[in-house]
């Protein structure tokens, strides 16, 4: 096998290199609204394309522990909140509270496989709220603190 990659090590670099920087994706405009810059795309998703800020948090409400990089700049891990990513505990996912509680300067710090993430993540505030760890617990994650 070393010696079939050998002869073919600079184009594996080259297409290494590509993968780094924007592949084939040169649009100025987001694919998916056509209003706004495409600069960042999603290290963890399959999809190489460059797209907006307002839709990479569109489409990863569901992922939010995902990491996010903006043309050459990697954002951490933990800081898919400076995206305005914000997880809403007590409704179905994509849905705002009404009444949301902000959690700890909307510094919400979570570990996951994936490393530790720092996140946006508010509290349902309504009238029949349940408590704060079972809202969590609710979301699949585990209150530690």
């Amino acid at each position: 096998p070393l010696r079939e990659w050998v002869p073919r090590r600079e184009e594996w670099l080259a297409e290494l290199l590509h993968y780094e920087g924007h592949c084939e994706f040169t649009a100025e405009y987001c694919p998916r609204c056509g209003d706004h810059n495409a600069e960042t795309r999603c290290l963890d998703c399959d999809d190489l394309t460059l797209y907006c800020q307002a839709c990479i948090v569109t489409m990863h409400k569901r992922s939010p522990f995902h990491q996010l990089k903006v043309r050459s700049q990697t954002i951490p891990q933990s800081g898919t909140d400076k995206f305005g990513l914000c997880i809403q505990m007590g409704h179905p996912t994509g849905d705002r509270c009404p009444n949301p509680q902000r959690m700890w300067g909307d510094d919400f710090v979570v570990l996951d496989v994936s490393g530790i993430h720092q996140v946006g993540l508010d509290f349902c505030n309504c009238e029949s709220v349940q408590p704060h760890d079972v809202q969590l617990l609710h979301a699949r994650l585990f209150p530690a603190t």
